[in-house]
């Protein structure tokens, strides 16, 4: 006879079923049943209320999912239900580089990296507007940009700078990924 195996310790789930002998009057006890789960839908599993599966539940266990604020902490579902609003299955561009998630795609989180000033001024030679980057600083910024070698968006008058820039050149995110440390 097929025995089905539930996880009372749980949301009562089906996790298996196992062929046995059982002797006539015997009575089942949780977590088994001898009444058989309907078919499974792709995504779901069966709960067992004690007389019947009476309902389904989400069920992702063994796939991997991304913090939606850091996609380099990820986690494999180990248990039934929803997936928590702070994660989402949708894989990010890099499992290397950190991505924050807006609901529908994944931005590089910039604020986490140090870019080398030496690349940053290439690329924008590159694309011929080192010049007019230059001339649109401050003595200031000037100043720091001279002094120092690596550029972090948590200084600052870094960050200053590069929130100017992202109003004259959407595409800046793009070329600062080119320069990451």
């Amino acid at each position: 006879m097929k025995i089905y195996i539930y996880n009372n310790f749980y949301k009562n789930e089906f996790v298996a079923e196992e062929e046995r002998e059982i002797p006539d009057g015997y009575k089942f006890c949780p977590p088994e049943t001898n009444i058989a789960p309907p078919e499974n839908e792709e995504g779901y599993c069966w709960c067992f209320d004690g007389e019947s599966w009476s309902s389904k539940i989400e069920d992702h266990r063994g796939k991997k999912i991304y913090d939606i604020n850091d996609s380099c902490h990820q986690e494999k579902i180990r248990f039934v239900g929803a997936i928590n609003h702070a994660f989402t299955s949708v894989v990010p561009p890099s499992e290397k580089v950190s991505y924050k998630f807006d609901g529908t795609s994944w931005n590089i989180k910039l604020s986490k990296y140090k870019f080398s000033k030496y690349k940053l001024k290439i690329e924008l030679q590159e694309l011929n507007i080192w010049n007019d980057v230059w001339n649109s600083l401050t003595d200031d910024q000037k100043e720091n940009l001279y002094l120092c070698q690596e550029l972090d968006l948590n200084d600052n008058n870094f960050k200053s700078m590069y929130d100017y820039f992202k109003t004259k050149m959407p595409f800046i995110d793009d070329i600062l990924k080119r320069c990451i440390i």
